[in-house]
């Protein structure tokens, strides 16, 4: 199948600060890309609001509560003309241009005008994604 989605390696700014790989952090890296800030002030922020809510920075209603607090608002799952859902590489390429954060099984990836940036190459269906904005 022919992919029409874009991607660029990019792993929200890691880098500058840390070395290592493969430490289960696309919670800060998609949030730092799609919010354009220091992935360190993104840690740390998530970690804040993890420990106020006694989680992990990773769980679920700890990344969901930070990126609405961003003023990102939650879209259902994007489907095809047939009601089949599209993976991120089509639909990334077709949705709206700007910064939007989405999930994939168990993964975010920040999309920035229609082009899909984190550490690996994502082929799975979206199952939700956040946008700037009303709904």
């Amino acid at each position: 199948m022919k992919y029409k989605g874009k991607y660029i390696k990019d792993d929200g700014g890691r880098s500058k600060h840390f070395s290592g790989k493969d430490i289960g952090d696309c919670v800060i890296r998609a949030c730092a890309i799609a919010f354009n800030q220091d992935y360190k002030v993104t840690m740390r922020e998530l970690f804040d609001l993890a420990f106020e809510m006694g989680n992990l920075p990773n769980a679920r209603e700890v990344s969901r509560a930070y990126i609405e607090s961003k003023g990102f608002v939650r879209h259902t799952t994007p489907k095809d003309k047939k009601g089949k859902k599209i993976s991120i590489r089509n639909w990334s390429a077709e949705c709206p241009s700007g910064s939007i954060i989405v999930l994939t099984r168990e993964h975010l990836i920040a999309v920035v005008d229609n082009v899909q940036r984190d550490i690996w190459l994502d082929e799975r269906t979206v199952s939700s994604y956040y946008m700037k904005g009303a709904n």
